[in-house]
């Protein structure tokens, strides 16, 4: 039988789930050697037109990462991510950066705002 090792983490009534699936290893893969975790973000901003997501994977927006809006105004997506620490925030219409209300920690950006802070 294979067995896939399955990992939900809520933060703040499921804003942030840090979801980690193993796929089929050979028996002697530990969790220890799973390399990405997937990494759901949500944002509800009824008045954003679009929202992106940029973080220190991803060179603060080298390669946006788009967010899907969903009919309440929700936006959300699925990254992956490797283990460690990473900072992000969200991008709105193109322009306004914002940190994620629901991060649990964050760090000073050096711009006068607060870099969300998700370690995995």
């Amino acid at each position: 039988m294979i067995a896939a090792a399955f990992f939900l983490c809520g933060v703040v009534a499921g804003q942030l789930s840090v979801l980690n699936f193993a796929p089929p290893a050979p028996a002697e893969a530990t969790a220890a050697s799973i390399e990405h975790v997937a990494v759901r973000l949500l944002l509800h901003a009824p008045d954003a037109q679009t929202v992106t997501v940029a973080g220190s994977w991803n060179d603060w927006g080298a390669e946006p990462v788009p967010l899907r809006r969903a009919e309440d105004g929700t936006f959300y997506t699925v990254i992956h991510l490797p283990r460690g620490r990473h900072e992000y925030m969200f991008v709105l219409d193109d322009n306004e950066w914002v940190t994620d209300p629901t991060a649990l920690l964050t760090r000073d950006d050096g711009f006068g705002r607060q870099n969300a802070l998700i370690e995995i």
